[in-house]
């Protein structure tokens, strides 16, 4: 029997929160532009998600001062370029401005998947269509023996409509309560559209600051001056990654929001909360509450721990701003009458102090045996005000892990505070429960998913041959995955600046486990220059991802990088100088790894 997660206790008076997410709201549409935008900006950035066919015969002249295009003339065979929407948006309609003019001998077709939209010629002018699939694509093929190259097809422009209903999810990191001075949150987010835009805080309904992701200046931008359209370039859509740095519409982000509590009015009963919010947006407008906190905000001087009350002269009355001495365990005096543990009208709060991999329908996903920090306070009525439970309160932590429970006992420390810390192999609950001597009760119910490991076994596997004469090359002969289990997700991907097209592709497995999976098909005998690299991963969903990460280097064994999916991929390194000064080694060299 798997071994269970033990909890360990501690005491603390800072406190940061990790939010969860709440009902999203959707947005419209999105065009992704390709060559030109909407008012004619160059964009020769085609991305990795464009591939074309033909060499040389299939050209890119975006970037060109005059005459921006995507050509296909091909003298023989076929040319063209193919664009696949980022996934898991849904294409809706493509427009475009073409001119082709054919030579004897040659045919074009523009696609949407496998079905035709356009195949006579000649075509001049823009164009548009309804379209549904998830690939757009136009080509000339050459169907005699030899056909003459000016011949062929130009396209200045495409445009493609895609609908992204996918909201982006998030946590918040660095909140606390109660709250004063300046107080610096990190918003973590995740978006799997076209990108993430924006976090915005706001304090009672009231925006108090915002931050983009990619800074304040970012490259993913709209193109149109239409605030009515959304127009972003498509190779910078479900990039963010070339060279390893991340680029253009940012999927996976941080940025931070800054609160000067100073400015918002004094908390002085349970009915004084602040609501604080943090809401996150992505390029198409959808938008996620991820955080909303009531808050107690206390900048005035609190004085505790003094030898006498403190009076208003001539009257019995004690003054409400001013908590009342503690006992010696440092509490406030009224919240505890004798002894730790006296609470009235209690209410406690626990949280998730650090961000989880993700949530999933309001449950919060841990990696397996990492240690998790929860934070909270406890809070009672003195006097028809609501203040910080003294020292030493006791609070009861009940931990359901596997069908097995488990208690323990934590104290609070200044102000109420509460720490706790969970470090769990399987799926359970954690329960947070004060009782008061007279029996009331206040409590927080914490449920989670351990994110579990794939099967030992279950590894990636490659052997290649690496020239360095006449230049430095690599071509695999094996690439596997090994122990796949059923149900996973088998990727295989280029990176890097040298890579040849678009080497993308995805395998999925059945209902039954395969015990190797040749992949050699994705890279499809391609020759990898230095600067490439191969990225594999294996994923499954409620397992924890691999991935691994084949670096080609000039003159140098190719680098092996292996990582968890979900955590920051390793960047291939240069590797020593002195690999150039040797003499170069005619023929293949035979590695695997």
């Amino acid at each position: 029997m798997r071994r269970l997660a033990g909890l360990l206790l501690a005491l603390c008076g800072t406190l940061a929160v990790a939010g969860v997410a709440a009902p999203a709201a959707n947005a419209g549409d999105v065009w992704l532009w390709v060559c030109q935008g909407p008012e004619g900006q160059p964009l020769p950035q085609t991305g990795d998600r464009a591939s074309r066919a033909g060499g040389d015969a299939a050209a890119n002249r975006c970037g060109d001062a005059s005459g921006r295009a995507l050509t296909a003339r091909p003298a023989s065979g076929r040319a063209g370029w193919s664009f696949s929407v980022p996934s898991p948006t849904t294409l809706r309609s493509v427009k475009l401005n073409r001119n082709v003019s054919l030579t004897e001998g040659q045919r074009y077709q523009l696609l949407v998947g496998d079905t035709p939209l356009e195949t006579a010629a000649p075509v001049n002018g823009a164009a548009a269509y309804d379209a549904t699939g998830s690939r757009v694509a136009f080509d000339v093929q050459c169907v005699a023996t030899r056909c003459d190259t000016p011949g062929g097809a130009e396209v200045s422009s495409l445009a493609m409509r895609v609908s992204d209903t996918a909201a982006p999810t998030g946590a918040v990191a660095g909140w606390r309560n109660p709250a004063s001075g300046a107080m610096k949150m990190e918003v973590s987010a995740i978006d799997n559209g076209v990108g993430l835009k924006e976090a915005v805080l706001a304090v009672d309904g009231v925006e108090k600051g915002r931050a983009t992701f990619g800074g304040p200046d970012p490259a993913c931008k709209d193109l149109s001056s239409d605030p009515a359209s959304v127009d972003l370039a498509y190779g910078l859509v479900g990039q963010n990654d070339v060279d390893f740095q991340p680029v253009g519409c940012i999927t996976r982000g941080r940025v931070e929001l800054n609160l000067d509590t100073t400015s918002l009015p004094e908390s002085f009963t349970a009915a004084d909360l602040r609501v604080i919010t943090v809401t996150v947006t992505d390029h198409a407008g959808n938008a996620t509450t991820v955080m909303t906190r009531g808050t107690e905000v206390i900048n005035r001087q609190l004085i505790e721990n003094i030898p006498q009350r403190s009076l208003v002269i001539g009257s019995s009355f004690t003054d409400p701003l001013i908590p009342q001495p503690g006992s010696p365990g440092g509490g406030v005096q009224g919240a505890q009458a004798s002894s730790p543990g006296t609470c009235a009208n209690p209410a406690l709060t626990m949280v998730l102090d650090q961000p989880p991999l993700r949530t999933t329908r309001g449950v919060i996903v841990l990696r397996r045996n990492k240690r998790y920090r929860f934070a909270g306070r406890l809070t009672c009525t003195v006097g028809g005000v609501r203040r910080s439970a003294p020292k030493r309160t006791r609070i009861d932590i009940r931990t359901t892990i596997g069908g097995r429970t488990r208690n323990a006992t934590a104290r609070t420390g200044e102000r109420g505070a509460v720490r706790a810390f969970l470090r769990a192999s399987r799926s359970g609950a954690v329960v947070f429960r004060y009782t008061s001597p007279g029996g009331k009760r206040s409590q927080v119910t914490i449920r989670f998913r351990v994110e579990q490991s794939l099967p030992r076994g279950t590894t990636i596997y490659g052997r290649w041959l690496r020239y360095e004469s006449p230049s430095d090359r690599v071509r695999f002969t094996e690439l596997e995955a090994r122990k796949v289990p059923a149900g996973a997700t088998v990727t295989v991907r280029c990176r890097g600046s040298a890579c040849p097209g678009a080497l993308a592709r995805s395998f999925s497995v059945g209902k039954s486990a395969r015990g190797s999976m040749s992949l050699l098909a994705a890279v499809n005998g391609a020759s990898l220059r230095p600067g490439a690299a191969i990225d594999v991963t294996i994923t499954k969903p409620g397992f924890a991802g691999i991935g691994k990460l084949y670096c080609v280097r000039s003159g140098q064994k190719v680098q092996t990088r292996s990582y968890r999916v979900g955590e920051n991929r390793p960047a291939c390194s240069a590797g020593a100088s002195a690999a150039a000064k040797r003499p170069r080694i005619r023929g293949a060299i035979r590695e695997s790894g």
